[in-house]
């Protein structure tokens, strides 16, 4: 895929399901003794290639914990996503997944989509198996990671204020950005909808540069941040500028505002992660 740039992006929504019990454990084979905690999307990581728009890979880190007097004999993560195809039916996540043993010590996991629209077709979701030395067996309800795009030209977006145009180049993901150069300029958009309590990550895809310079992030009508775009030598695109987490079951609305920075007054949007 070529060179690819590496960025932080924790833009994960998590939805439990499947089993009752306290903790995430099926309480239909939990003893007091033995307990795992719900396993949940600690960071995920976007590949993007500048050569190829929208060409993503995604990366995750699950984390959870267990208490097992007895020692812990067995660990097993059973996921689906879009790429099971062929695989066994898992009561719990239902329809075609993949089972992979873990190390009996093992309390994160580490894998990946292969492709981050795979997520838009059918999401990622797991379930996490324990067996302690006396054969004790839990499991965790699942989780499922959403993942939503946006682009700059999405109709969710509302552009305000004068001198917006549109840069058309390959090296952004989905092929173009909006920009302006005019103070107060403003882009709004609503964020997805969560899948539950836990929310949704909010990131920002926003190209650097020299000519770049700052925007005042506003969320619900409240100041929340300002994000520097600015960066001395070559241009880069494709990075995600900033992120934040939006707890709770609302969606939000998300205003960026130009600050028309002086010397470098332009800023750029090219693509959100679950807004637009």
């Amino acid at each position: 895929m070529g060179v690819k740039i590496k960025s932080f992006v924790a833009v994960v929504a998590l939805a439990s399901a499947g089993l009752a019990g306290a903790q995430g454990v099926s309480a239909a084979t939990a003893r007091p003794t033995v307990k795992l905690t719900q396993p949940t999307f600690q960071s995920l990581s976007a590949y993007g290639d500048t050569s190829y728009p929208m060409a993503w890979d995604v990366s995750f880190t699950l984390h959870w914990s267990v208490t097992a007097p007895a020692g812990v004999c067995k660990q097993t993560l059973t996921d689906q996503d879009y790429n099971d195809l062929g695989g066994d039916t898992d009561p719990i996540l239902g329809g075609s997944t993949a089972t992979y043993p873990l190390s009996k010590t093992a309390r994160s996991y580490s894998g990946g989509d292969g492709y981050w629209l795979d997520f838009l077709r059918g999401g990622y979701g797991a379930v996490i198996r324990v067996t302690d030395c006396k054969g004790v067996k839990v499991a965790s309800n699942a989780v499922h990671s959403v993942i939503l795009p946006g682009d700059d030209n999405d109709a969710a977006m509302t552009y305000a204020g004068s001198g917006w145009r549109i840069a058309n180049c390959t090296c952004f993901p989905g092929g173009t950005a909006h920009y302006t150069t005019t103070k107060n300029a403003s882009i709004t958009f609503r964020t997805a909808k969560p899948a539950d309590a836990s929310g949704v990550q909010l990131a920002l895809i926003m190209p650097k540069g020299p000519t770049r310079g700052s925007a005042a992030l506003y969320i619900d009508n409240k100041y929340k941040a300002t994000i520097n775009t600015y960066k001395a030598g070559v241009n880069v695109n494709g990075t995600i500028v900033y992120q934040v987490p939006l707890p709770g079951t609302a969606t939000h609305v998300v205003k960026l505002v130009n600050l028309a920075t002086a010397g470098h007054p332009r800023i750029d949007l090219d693509a959100t992660i679950n807004g637009g």
